[in-house]
């Protein structure tokens, strides 16, 4: 898996409630769904901005995004990752990052992805459902035995680790997404749909009839700070 990440309430289920020996208010089993970019726009045809101070403008025509949004950036030389949008102007975003000269040749992209800010399913992008995929995403029971490979709380240090066992699926009639874009978040929510976790594949990925997407070893280690 790649980068993986947790939400400021995941952070709090997991560490205070979700993974507390025997709390009441747990859910019997979680989903893992699958997301992809929503609100794709492009980088215009223009140069990244010095600001000083580790801090890079992007210049995006009539965005519509606000600061402390997340974004990823697709498709430049220099600047292809996840963000957290630190302030705005109407035609430009500012994030931080080391800044390297690049002029942007307008096939560049932004899209709104997953963030410590995301609450519930709704926000993000889902893929479309059908040919084996099923809104909402899959179950992954809640407990070692049947939906993760390692579960463990440390109450001392304010710390959860988790491990999910494989989560899969196999294409039927047609190719998953069913269309739109490929999958590109795996996103681990609870039966309320709360967003808790998420991992960024870095790619839009898509599987042919008869094909299995596998989720393999996904993990994360949550820490709170105080």
């Amino acid at each position: 898996m790649a980068n993986a990440y947790v939400t400021n309430r995941g952070l709090k289920l997991i560490l205070s409630t979700y993974f507390t020996n025997n709390a009441t208010d747990v859910p019997a089993s979680f989903k893992l769904a699958l997301c992809t970019k929503k609100n794709e726009q492009s980088i215009d045809n223009a140069a990244a901005v010095d600001k000083t101070g580790g801090l890079v403008g992007i210049p995006v025509t009539a965005h519509g995004l606000t600061a402390g949004m997340a974004i990823a950036i697709d498709d430049t030389t220099n600047y292809d990752g996840w963000y957290l949008i630190v302030s705005q102007t109407t035609n430009e975003i500012v994030i931080t990052a080391t800044y390297v000269a690049e002029t942007f040749g307008g096939t560049e992209t932004i899209h709104e992805a997953p963030g410590p800010n995301t609450n519930v399913l709704t926000d993000l992008e889902e893929i479309a459902a059908g040919n084996g995929y099923s809104a909402g995403g899959e179950a992954v029971a809640r407990n070692v035995t049947a939906g993760f490979d390692t579960l463990t709380e440390d109450d001392t240090n304010n710390q959860a680790y988790l491990q999910l066992q494989n989560v899969e699926w196999t294409a039927s009639g047609g190719s998953i997404p069913a269309s739109g874009d490929g999958i590109r978040y795996p996103v681990l929510v609870d039966d309320a749909a709360n967003v808790l976790l998420w991992w960024d594949l870095e790619t839009y990925d898509s599987i042919s009839t008869g094909q299995k997407f596998t989720i393999q070893d996904a993990e994360i280690s949550a820490i709170a700070t105080v």
